[in-house]
């Protein structure tokens, strides 16, 4: 009976944000049909399917690994996709409330809401939302960046020592949970934050208790990151890639060098159409921050420059710790957080404008959320295309490799490969058209080539060619046995095999 009153609380707490999660949801999860639908092993995928390891070797991601095993019921992993990708969907969606409800000044503007899609659907996240696996836990990063964002407007109605421990304490533990689940996001609460502070001073230009809340949440960051580096002093994958940062001499000029390989590698990727709607969409923010600008022209300039300068300055700290790594990646799930900077200036022009100018901006906003939705589609069907021309090249291989006399297929043997499958028809006619793809999938995903481990994985576990991977290219080979339309297969005195795709 007690806790009737509490359930009531709680819900009558969560019901105002029920529909627009649903709302969010539904857009995330039609986004995600034809990749739910195709299936398919995204690299790691692969490994973590049959082997079941976790995380905990990946760069010190601990809290990755807890919430796999939570979400799985065990500490050795399965496969239980779609679930981890929904979970994830449900995570990115409650960040798009928290933002639109923070932005909004505790209410929910459903273009707002609609805009923070953005979030979640901008095409490089796809690299992210791919990952059966690890899909959940680099949401969880993007998450617990977002969550010290709930007590912005908390700190409003006074600023005493216990909120001031609250908030720090809160955005210490929540940069500590980004640290050890998905690093890529440690460019989102720089940006949320920012956001959120140019947002208050266009409403009411008092700059010193705005750099009061903004320096909490900056000592939270700092504290948090101290705290990961003293626990974690050196990161647990340098062979996976290296995590070596700039010196002081290099730091400025090597920041400058990251932003602008970030920046070259967004443009680059971009189609005719998603470049123009990206530009209405700057310039749509211009707009809106003029209009919302009430007094003279002198006042209009200032928050023009002030919101320009906010926009160059949080595209760069997006990138995160990468700024400050000498061998910063910039592939599609390394650019989390400027899917975040793209939705936070879409939110923010839509919340300046008003009445039939926030009609007008909407459209191209929207269309530009539209047109990420259906490459997502495109995308997830062009991944079950994939998925099917590497199932027909490695079980032919596979065939080929077994009904040879001259090859004995065992552990004790290496097996070779040379080449790569290469795209599926449609995957090639999809990065035709979205060079995007060129960024969140690469060839060493394709099923079958020389370039990683994953190249043989299929091969050698899933179709029980059970021979070394000689994926450091160690053996050579001299003697033709085999060769076909698809493949031409070699061996050596030692019985090792070499196989040259064609």
């Amino acid at each position: 009976m007690h806790y009737k009153p509490l359930f009531k609380q709680f819900f009558d707490k969560v019901k105002p944000f029920i529909k627009p999660f649903c709302l969010i949801m539904s857009i995330y999860l039609i986004a995600s049909l034809s990749l739910f639908r195709a299936n398919f092993a995204y690299m790691d995928d692969l490994g973590r399917a049959t082997e079941g390891y976790t995380w905990r070797s990946d760069f010190n991601r601990y809290s990755s690994s807890i919430f796999a095993m939570f979400l799985n019921a065990n500490t050795v992993l399965t496969d239980i996709s779609p679930l981890t990708q929904i979970v994830a969907f449900a995570m990115i969606a409650i960040c798009g409330i928290i933002i639109t409800y923070i932005y909004c000044k505790r209410k929910i503007s459903y273009p707002a809401l609609i805009a923070s899609c953005f979030i979640g659907l901008t095409p490089f996240m796809l690299g992210c939302w791919a990952f059966k696996f690890d899909a959940p836990c680099m949401a969880l990063g993007i998450l617990a960046s977002t969550i010290p964002l709930t007590l912005w407007l908390w700190l409003d109605q006074n600023f005493s020592r216990r909120k001031i421990l609250i908030t720090v304490g809160i955005t210490t533990l929540c940069t500590f949970i980004m640290w050890t689940s998905y690093q890529a996001a440690s460019g989102v609460l720089p940006v949320i934050i920012l956001g959120a502070a140019f947002l208050d001073y266009i409403r009411t230009h008092r700059a010193r208790p705005i750099l009061q809340k903004s320096s909490l949440y900056l000592a939270g960051f700092l504290l948090g990151t101290i705290i990961f580096r003293l626990i974690f002093p050196t990161a647990s994958a340098e062979a996976y890639r290296s995590t070596e940062m700039f010196s002081l001499g290099e730091l400025l000029p090597g920041i400058i060098n990251n932003t602008y390989q970030m920046f070259t590698t967004i443009i680059n990727s971009c189609n005719w159409l998603w470049a123009l709607l990206g530009v209405i969409l700057c310039l749509g923010f211009c707009i809106a921050i003029i209009c919302a600008s009430k007094h003279s022209l002198w006042h209009k300039l200032t928050n023009l420059s002030l919101g320009i300068v906010f926009a160059i300055i949080s595209f760069i700290l997006s990138y995160g710790a990468y700024l400050i790594l000498k061998d910063a990646p910039v592939y599609g799930r390394s650019l989390v957080g400027f899917c975040t900077w793209l939705a936070i200036i879409a939110i923010i022009t839509l919340v300046l404008a008003k009445n039939y100018l926030r009609f007008i901006l909407t459209l191209p906003t929207f269309y530009l959320l539209y047109s990420f939705l259906t490459f997502s589609l495109t995308f997830g069907n062009a991944l079950a295309d994939q998925e099917r021309y590497a199932d027909f090249r490695v079980t032919e291989l596979a065939t080929e490799l077994a009904s040879t006399e001259e090859i004995s297929i065992d552990y004790a043997h290496k097996i070779r490969l040379q080449g790569t499958i290469g795209p599926s028809a449609v995957m090639q006619h999809v990065t035709e058209l979205y060079p995007v793809v060129d960024t969140i999938f690469y060839e060493h995903q394709n099923g079958l080539n020389e370039y990683s481990t994953w190249g043989y994985r299929k091969l050698v576990r899933y179709y029980d060619i059970d021979m070394k991977a000689d994926y450091d290219r160690t053996i050579e080979c001299d003697h033709e046995v085999k060769s076909s339309h698809l493949y031409t297969i070699y061996t050596n005195s030692n019985h090792d095999v070499c196989v040259t795709i064609k």
